[in-house]
């Protein structure tokens, strides 16, 4: 696989397949406000996939977003943007 997930959902479910990150590899970084976040993560995954370009990809939350959905699994599982900057 070309996109390696360094966090998330679906890293953490194992529905998304974790291999090490290739060298020199693009940083992405996602912010998923989505109510499916685990869905919508293995749709940018495959999307990102599909290119062949090597690429990890972060996860993160605006810290000022108000969660409603799976609070707890995006505050464990997800980085605050604003620890990024």
């Amino acid at each position: 696989m070309t996109a390696f997930a360094t966090n998330g959902l679906a890293r953490a479910h194992h529905t998304w397949s974790t291999t090490t990150p290739a060298p020199g590899a693009r940083q992405i970084l996602l912010v998923n406000l989505m109510p499916t976040k685990e869905a919508t993560e293995l749709q940018f995954l495959r999307l990102l996939d599909a290119t062949g370009v090597n690429c990890d990809v972060t996860f993160a939350y605006p810290a000022s977003h108000q969660l409603h959905h799976q609070r707890s699994a995006v505050l464990k599982h997800y980085l605050p943007l604003d620890q990024l900057w």
